[in-house]
């Protein structure tokens, strides 16, 4: 036997086929004949040969001509009972006239699946509503390739990157990588986010069904049909089915809105041009911008209610593209240019506050150490004119007030301008999360890792010079507190009457020096 039609003569050889109740589809073949008379004898060996050994076979032979009647027969592969089967029909009248269907039950769990009539099933395809073929090609969509076997040698190849047709034993050589499973997410997620449309199937996209490589001009036109239908799901505002037609609506430079009857057939020209825009849209660079723009283009060069394109279509969307890249250059470049003011007045806001903060440190020590000294100079002025010649409590007291003020302001100082630093990082922080949500987040991430030493060198060097005057404000006050905490104890612990008597005699020698040498 070379094909299962020729299963029927193993019955009978007087018979009619009921052509319209003979069927094939992707998963069951369904053939019926009206016989007129049984073969007396039948094989002994079955007639399971023509069947791939994945698929199961079924034959039914019914009580009378009407398929309605009971199952007077039945074979089934599966069970493998042929010997009975052969017992159980030699005990049937073979002279009346009887209902036999052939049924074959598809294996769809593996990667290959059979066709055992391209013309029952092709017909089939005619039949079907192209978003209820899209579905059905969803279901046998998987991490690999699949392939559809056709029993009948001589029916041509075709192929897309995730669906093969060839014929028993033959492999198709021309073929494309499918995407990758992180390419298909990005494709699936963005289209669900840029478009409305109810026909979505899955984890299919329009890649997994563009024609590839064919011979075959029945599944080359189907395919083109069905891979332009479902492109334009993924590049149009809104899309739905009703009632066979597709319905749309474009909002591009104008707005559009139609519907378009799925019976019609696809230009060939537009079948190129969309796959074409759908391939150049979704394959990477920013998706969102070349979506907005294919939208404006297509909707100045679509015929709303053929779906028709004009063949520069997909041209005129490159040159708007280019232009778009130029003004987005521009304003690319004056964002990196904001960024680094940005920046610029960041750091420089924190500097500014260190500076105040010295300046404040160099003032308030300027003014201690002037009142320390002009009270220890008046104190040893004082010395002469006076029989009890020691530095005045009052005025080491005094001092000593000052240097506790002097730390006390260092303190709130020192907290208002760490206080200072938190908000111009908060600031800068703010920002920053503004500048990426225009350029982007891994943008801007990769633009301050360009200039993360500086940075880290710039934070070292506030650091330092904070540490630094910290430490001279509370040393050089520390330093002048415990001189004077001395100078007070011991003014009262050993009197320094010797001291200032011998520092008073040393001023006298000294002045009457002088006065000798002037005369």
């Amino acid at each position: 036997m070379d094909s299962v039609f020729e299963i029927i003569n193993v019955f009978s050889e007087r018979y009619n086929q009921i052509h319209e109740k003979c069927t094939e589809d992707f998963y069951t073949l369904s053939l019926l004949y009206q016989i007129d008379s049984l073969k007396t004898l039948i094989p002994q060996n079955g007639i399971d040969g023509e069947i791939h050994s994945r698929d199961i076979l079924s034959v039914n032979i019914y009580d009378s001509a009407d398929v309605e009647d009971d199952i007077a027969l039945k074979y089934c592969s599966s069970h493998n009972n042929w010997d009975e089967f052969i017992v159980e029909y030699n005990r049937l009248d073979k002279t009346i006239k009887r209902t036999l269907k052939i049924e074959i039950s598809k294996d769809v769990a593996t990667q290959e699946h059979s066709i055992y009539s391209f013309d029952l099933f092709s017909s089939y395809l005619k039949s079907c509503n192209v978003f209820s073929i899209l579905g059905q090609l969803c279901e046998f969509l998987n991490s690999d390739v699949c392939v559809f076997e056709f029993q009948e040698d001589h029916i041509p190849h075709f192929s897309t990157s995730k669906f093969h047709f060839h014929g028993k034993g033959k492999k198709i050589i021309k073929t494309a990588l499918p995407k990758s499973k992180e390419e298909r997410n990005r494709c699936i997620s963005k289209a669900g986010f840029l478009c409305s449309s109810t026909e979505f199937k899955g984890k299919l996209i329009p890649d997994d069904i563009f024609p590839i490589s064919s011979d075959n001009a029945f599944l080359k036109t189907l395919f083109d049909k069905l891979s332009t239908i479902y492109a334009l799901c993924f590049l149009l505002d809104y899309t739905f089915e009703e009632q066979n037609y597709l319905s749309y609506k474009l909002n591009g430079f104008k707005s559009i809105a139609g519907k378009w009857a799925l019976v019609q057939d696809i230009n060939e020209n537009t079948a190129n041009v969309i796959n074409r825009i759908y391939t150049w849209g979704y394959n990477g660079g920013d998706i969102d911008d070349k979506i907005l723009i294919i939208r404006n283009i297509l909707s100045l060069n679509v015929d709303p209610a053929s779906l028709v394109l004009h063949s520069n279509t997909f041209d005129a969307i490159l040159s708007n593209y280019k232009i778009y890249q130029k003004e987005n250059v521009r304003q690319y470049l004056d964002l990196r240019n904001n960024v680094v003011k940005n920046i610029q007045r960041y750091q420089d806001s924190i500097l500014e506050a260190i500076d105040d903060f010295e300046n404040t440190f160099k003032k308030l020590s300027i003014s201690l150490l002037s009142f320390f000294f002009i009270s220890v100079v008046l104190s040893i002025l004082s010395f002469a004119l006076s029989s009890n010649r020691h530095i005045p409590d009052a005025v080491i007291l005094c001092c000593m007030a000052l240097c506790v003020i002097s730390l006390l302001y260092y303190k709130k100082e020192r907290k208002w301008l760490d206080n200072r630093i938190k908000y111009l990082e908060g600031r800068f922080k703010s920002g920053k999360k503004y500048f990426e949500d225009l350029l982007g987040k891994e943008e801007l991430k990769n633009f301050f890792e360009e200039g993360n030493d500086l940075d880290n060198k710039d934070e070292q060097f506030r650091n330092h010079k904070i540490d630094e005057f910290s430490n001279l404000w509370k040393w050089s006050t520390g330093i002048i507190l415990a001189v004077l905490l001395l100078v007070l104890i011991l003014n009262h612990i050993h009197p320094l009457i010797q001291i200032t008597q011998m520092l008073g005699q040393l001023i006298d020698a000294l002045r009457n020096l002088s006065s000798s040498i002037a005369k």
